[in-house]
Order: C-alpha cells, then sequence, then structure tokens
C-alpha cells in the first residue's frame, strides 16, 4: 500500500514534495535542490522526506499530517498528502498544480493581423498603401473582405497612433496585473511565460481566456 504510494509521489509530484520540504519542514528554497527531493516513508499518521541542498549535503524530514485520517486506509493517506498539498502550495502563494503548457490562438489569429497592419500604418501609412497596391494577392485579398472590416481599416488608417496607444496600453495592463501574477502563481516555466506575455500583447483578453481553460 505505502509502496504505491511512494511511487506515485515519486514519479508525478515532485512539485508538491518541493512544497512540504519548503512549508512544513521549513527548509530555505535557495539551499535545495529541488529535483534530489523523495518520499521514502509513509503511513496513516506521518511521511519521511529526504532530500539534499545545492552543496550535496542529505537532509530527512519527518512530517505529520494537519490531520489524522481515520482510517490507515490508502484512500485516507492520499486524502492527506492531496489537502497538504494544497495548503504548502497556498500557503507559499502557488497553486498546488504546475501549467507547463502553451495553448496558441486559432480564431483570434486575426488579432495577430490587425497587430501587424495596425503596426505598419503606425510606422507608415503611405508605404503600407503602396505595398497593397503592388502586391496583386493584396489587392485580391482586399476585394474579398466585407465591408465592415473595410470600414475598420479605413478608421485604423485614420487614427493608427491612437488606437495603437490605446491598445497596447490597455494590454500591457492586463500583462502587469493579470497575466505576470497568473504564471507565476502557476510556476509556468521561463519561455512558456515569455509566450504566454507576448501572446496577451497581441491579442489582448483572448490570451486570458485561453490560460484560464488550463486551470484545473
Amino acid at each position: 500500500m505505502s509502496s504505491r504510494i511512494i511511487s506515485h509521489m515519486n514519479k508525478d509530484h515532485q512539485l508538491a514534495l518541493n512544497d512540504y520540504i519548503l512549508h512544513y519542514g521549513k527548509f530555505p528554497e535557495s539551499l535545495l535542490d529541488k529535483t534530489s527531493v523523495k518520499m521514502t516513508e509513509v503511513d496513516e499518521k506521518k511521511f519521511t522526506v529526504e532530500f539534499k541542498d545545492k552543496a550535496g549535503s542529505s537532509y530527512k524530514r519527518i512530517i505529520y499530517y494537519d490531520i489524522e485520517p481515520t482510517t490507515s486506509s490508502t484512500l485516507s493517506i492520499k486524502d492527506n498528502l492531496v489537502t497538504m498539498a494544497k495548503a504548502s502550495a497556498s500557503k507559499r502563494g502557488y497553486a498546488h498544480y504546475q501549467i507547463t503548457k502553451v495553448s496558441y490562438p486559432s480564431f483570434a489569429i486575426m488579432m495577430w493581423v490587425l497587430f501587424f497592419v495596425l503596426n505598419f500604418l503606425s510606422f507608415d501609412a503611405e508605404m503600407f498603401k503602396t505595398v497593397m497596391k503592388k502586391s496583386t494577392f493584396l489587392v485580391e485579398l482586399y476585394s474579398m473582405l466585407p465591408t465592415s472590416l473595410k470600414s475598420l481599416l479605413v478608421v485604423m488608417e485614420k487614427y493608427a497612433n491612437v488606437i495603437a496607444f490605446a491598445t497596447y496600453t490597455i494590454h500591457l495592463i492586463e500583462i502587469a496585473f493579470v497575466t505576470i501574477p497568473q504564471v507565476k502563481k502557476y510556476r509556468v516555466p521561463f519561455k512558456a511565460s515569455l509566450m504566454w506575455i507576448i501572446m496577451n500583447f497581441i491579442e489582448g483578453y483572448f490570451t486570458i481566456t485561453r490560460f484560464n481553460k488550463l486551470k484545473q
């Protein structure tokens, strides 16, 4: 029974083991070798975790459950481990699970097109017109656009700088107050975090919606 739990925790729940040591074990995060943390014993009252610091020294912590199980069943032990994983992560300001995936846009791809057009217009509207007129493909594509979208392009051309400033100011506010706190809370790896931030800058709220769908 205990061997199955130990194997499962060591294989699939490294994040929880680290949180146990950092919160309940009171070990300094700056010194912990997070890849070394392993559960070695577990029973109905407590569990034991062994680990190393970054200098290679070995340590052991015996951690007692916050609430003692009513039985020695596997379920009650697992319930306590899950409860303590959530509690230790929460006390440290994190979710008890990690988001590592990047969810790329589908219908939001139009925002990427508008981003390119808006920035081109802001940079040089006349050059944009010249490029449009010289490209047979772009001329044909423009002729296929619905009237509403053509009207939008006219407005964008006229007020490109104002629209760009307002749009990306809002997106930067979203990044500062929503996206960055979220990628920190869910411990998103650096490269994935950077991609989420870039997409938020271009797309705006579409990115936040996709990120929210990845939450458990």
